[in-house]
This record gives structure tokens, C-alpha cells and sequence, in this order.
């Protein structure tokens, strides 16, 4: 089945450049909310809404519009997303006040969650199965140039120029994305029958990760006994049994719950989520770790976080190319066995920790999840129909996202045990020299989760078939 593309390189150059651009835009707006905040004149909270409605806007839509993809085409999702976020940066970037400003930002995640839902389909259809790892591999290297490259972009930008330049910029390389994928993406939808969209199950599938997401990411500040996270909790516990008894009966669901019947396809994705919410607990109080118990400064904490993503970007498309070799088994489990031993090892820092053995351990993380997720995601894909390639996408994005969240919230959650009594909100104003052995405490309970976690995912990803998948057989007339 030969798609009318002008070849497969030049679809992968227009999913780099998508994913490029989501994650240049997120790494550079962190930089920049200080700046969004004085400008603006908003308080705290309001500032991390232009942040939580970009985030709400891509989880509680990623799937809906993978399903579209499926049956409108992954050409005109894609197409449509990148004019999307093209405005949406646009409007951002003319805001007056930061309520504007947070609409405009969901605007944004609207179109993300559209481009980010038709990458790793898109590879599956132009590339052969026997290049999918490799392929899926460059992507990480393209995501970790991206991780890399904003905070510095961002420091050259906010020099010279007002924060809305960084929105500006998003505009012309959008126009590029539509023309490239104009050209170069499939326009054939994946599902031929011409189903309805299920929008009765995208609206329970929204509400249940919308409560999920906001508890999370609101309860450690809300506090986890309150009514609004109590009540987000609710909304998840009802309609998530909700969408899946639909779906169930649904002749055209969004999301077809067959495919988690699926043995290796399933193991995947669980083992995914355990990667990235072991990931995110780490990530998210190593910058607490570094600032209040080892006195770095901004710079040293910036410069150690790069390790990671950096590490990620070479290996990355040498473990998608073994993967196609070799199958994904061996790589995933040990990529997740590494993370895991990282992880068993950072929970042991205390504040005679040298910050060459921090790097050393961020880099064997990210040497892990190198190993991980091309393999990983290469093998999801190869075990679904075409049909619902664009649904797969937009799981194997969702994982990232809820494992995110979720790391987070278990994160503050964690370390709140074993630091006890103490105020460990915002950014722990409250830190004293004396309340180390709680900080420490804290950390190493939170750490040592962490790698269980992983190591949760490493058992799982272990489980999958020892065989390699086989081709699909929508690719076998390639």
C-alpha cells in the first residue's frame, strides 16, 4: 500500500518539527514565566494556570483527536493542529492579562494535542516495520535537541526581546508544518469505513481526565483533603466507569478497548506509565534537592538537568536501530532496570553528595530511558491495526502525560511522608539548615518509590513476548 508521499524522510522532517516545536515552546515558556508574571502583574497561582490549561487541553483531548486522525486522516489533524497552535501562539502573544493569556494558552494545547496525537502514526505508515525503532529513535533525538536547547533559547530571547517574541516565533514555523505535511503526510484516513465520531465518549473520556489532572496536579497546593480535589477525584471515580461501559457498547468508540486485550501492546503501555511516573518523581524534586540541601545555584540546577535529555539524544537512535534488529524485549527491560537501579542509588544523595556523582546518575537515568522508549513505543505501534494507528498515538503521548501528573502529585505526596509535619508547598519557603534530616528523609522515600516503581516496569515490559512482532499485515504489500 504505497502512500502518495514523497518519501519517508521528508514526513519524518515534518513530525520533527511539530514535536520540536511543542517541546521547545514548554521548555522556553518555563524560563519565561518569572518574566510573564512581573509583566502581567499576576500572582503565583494565576501564572501556573497558563501552564495547567496547555497541560488540560492536550490530556483530556490527545485520544479524541487520534481517533480523528483515524478517520478524517493523520494530513488534515495535523495540518489543522499546526494552524491551531500557530494562532493560538499568536493570540498569546497579543494577550492583555494573564486570564487572556491562560485561554490562549489552552487554544495552544488544543493544537498540540492534534500534532502530538498523529506523530508516532504517521512514522508507522511511511516507515517499514523494520525501520520503525530507528525512526521512533531519531524522534528522541529530535526531543531531547528540543529539552536542550529552549532554556538557552530562551535566556538569548528574553535578553534582547519581550516574552511574547517566544510565541512569535512559533507562527512562521507553524506555516512551514502545514505546507511539509500538505506534501508529505498520508491524506488516506486509516479507517475506511466512514464511522461517526463517538462524542458522547470523548466528553466522559475528557471529564475523567480533566478531574484526574486537576486533582493531581492542584492537591499537594489545594491539599489532598480538600473539596475541589475531592471533588476533581469524583468526577474521575464516575465517569471513567462511565466511558469505558459506553465504549464498551459503542460500534465505533474512541478509544477500542480490544486493543488491551492484546498481550504486548497492554505490557507496553503500563510499562511506559511506570517510566515516567518514576521519571517525574525524581525530576520533580531534584531541583529542591540541588537548591535547599546542596546550595546550587540556578545555573549549576539548569546545567545538571540538561545531563538526562542530552545523554537521551545520542542513544536514542542507536537503541531504535538495535530494536529493529533484535526486538524490543531485551532493551526495554534493561533500559527500565537501569532507570531503576539510578533511581536506588539518587535516594542515598545527602548533602556531602559531590555534584559529579549527580550528574553521573542523571546520566545513567537517561542512558535507561534511551534504551526504553524507542524500542517501547515501536513495538506499540507495530501491534495495531491501521485503523487505529491514530488512537495508539495517542496513548503512547497520553502515557507521558499521565505518568507526569501523576509522578508529581506522588511526588509531593511522598516526600510530605517522610519530611513529616513540615510546609512543603511552593517552593519550600520554610527550608531551614536544621530540617535536614526531614528533607533527607523525605527524599529517600520518594526515591526509593520511585525505583520500585521502574522496577515495576521493568517486570512488566520483561512479560511481553519474547518473539519479535511481526509485521502488520496492512504493511506486507509495502
Amino acid at each position: 500500500m504505497k502512500e502518495p508521499s514523497l518519501g519517508k524522510w521528508a514526513a519524518f522532517l515534518t513530525v520533527s518539527l511539530g514535536i520540536f516545536m511543542s517541546t521547545v515552546d514548554g521548555s522556553i515558556l518555563n524560563v519565561a514565566l518569572p518574566k510573564i508574571m512581573d509583566d502581567l502583574a499576576a500572582p503565583l497561582p494565576a501564572v501556573q494556570w497558563v501552564v495547567i490549561a496547555y497541560l488540560l487541553a492536550i490530556v483530556t483531548l490527545l485520544l479524541s483527536f487520534g481517533r480523528l486522525a483515524d478517520i478524517r486522516g493523520l494530513m488534515t489533524i495535523n495540518a489543522l493542529g499546526l494552524a491551531i497552535f500557530s494562532g493560538g501562539s499568536l493570540c498569546c502573544a497579543w494577550s492583555p492579562n494573564v486570564a487572556s493569556l491562560i485561554g490562549c494558552r489552552g487554544l495552544q494545547g488544543v493544537g498540540a494535542s492534534m500534532v502530538m496525537a498523529c506523530g508516532p502514526a504517521v512514522l508507522t505508515r511511511v516507515f517499514p516495520s523494520w525501520e520503525l525503532g530507528r525512526a521512533m529513535g531519531l524522534i528522541g533525538t529530535v526531543v531531547g535537541v528540543g529539552l536542550t536547547s529552549g532554556p538557552g533559547l530562551a535566556g538569548l530571547i528574553l535578553s534582547h526581546y519581550s516574552w511574547r517574541a517566544i510565541f512569535y516565533l512559533n507562527v512562521p514555523l507553524g506555516f512551514l508544518g502545514i505546507f511539509l505535511s500538505s506534501k508529505f503526510i498520508p491524506r488516506k484516513p486509516g479507517d475506511t469505513s466512514a464511522p461517526n465520531f463517538d462524542f458522547m465518549g470523548a466528553a466522559f473520556m475528557a471529564l475523567a481526565l480533566a478531574g484526574f489532572l486537576l486533582a493531581g496536579s492542584m492537591g499537594d497546593r489545594w491539599g489532598w483533603g480538600d473539596l475541589k480535589t475531592v471533588l476533581g477525584l469524583s468526577v474521575t471515580v464516575i465517569f471513567c466507569p462511565l466511558f469505558i461501559w459506553w465504549e464498551q457498547g459503542n460500534a465505533a468508540p474512541v478509544v477500542d478497548l480490544s486493543l488491551f486485550r492484546v498481550r504486548s501492546f497492554c505490557l507496553a503501555l503500563s510499562a511506559a506509565i511506570c517510566l515516567f511516573v518514576s521519571y517525574f518523581i525524581a525530576f520533580f524534586l531534584l531541583p529542591f534537592y540541588l537548591t535547599k540541601v546542596l546550595a546550587c545555584s540556578i545555573g549549576q540546577v539548569g546545567m545538571l538537568l540538561m545531563v538526562a535529555p542530552l545523554v537521551s539524544m545520542v542513544v536514542a537512535p542507536v537503541s531504535g536501530w538495535f530494536s529493529d534488529r533484535i526486538g524490543p524485549r531485551l532493551l526495554t527491560t534493561t533500559g527500565l532496570t537501569v532507570v531503576a537501579g539510578a533511581l536506588l542509588q539518587a535516594s542515598r544523595f545527602t548533602e556531602v553528595t559531590r555534584i559529579s556523582e549527580i550528574a553521573l546518575c542523571l546520566g545513567i537515568m537517561g542512558l535507561g530511558a534511551a534504551l526504553f522508549q524507542p524500542p517501547n513505543t515501536s513495538s506499540i505501534m507495530r501491534t495495531v491495526p491501521l485503523a487505529r494507528l491514530g488512537v495508539a498515538s495517542g496513548l503512547v503521548a497520553m502515557s507521558r502525560s499521565l505518568g507526569m501528573v501523576t509522578g508529581v502529585a506522588l511526588a509531593g505526596a511522598l516526600f510530605s511522608l517522610g519530611f513529616g509535619a513540615a510546609d512543603v508547598s511552593g517552593e519550600l519557603a520554610d527550608y531551614k539548615p536544621e530540617m535536614l534530616p526531614l528533607f533527607l528523609a523525605g527524599w529517600k522515600t520518594a526515591l526509593l518509590c520511585a525505583g520500585v516503581v521502574a522496577a515495576l516496569g521493568a517486570v512488566l515490559t520483561f512479560l511481553r513476548d519474547k518473539k519479535r512482532e511481526k509485521k502488520p499485515e496492512w504493511q506486507k504489500t509495502k
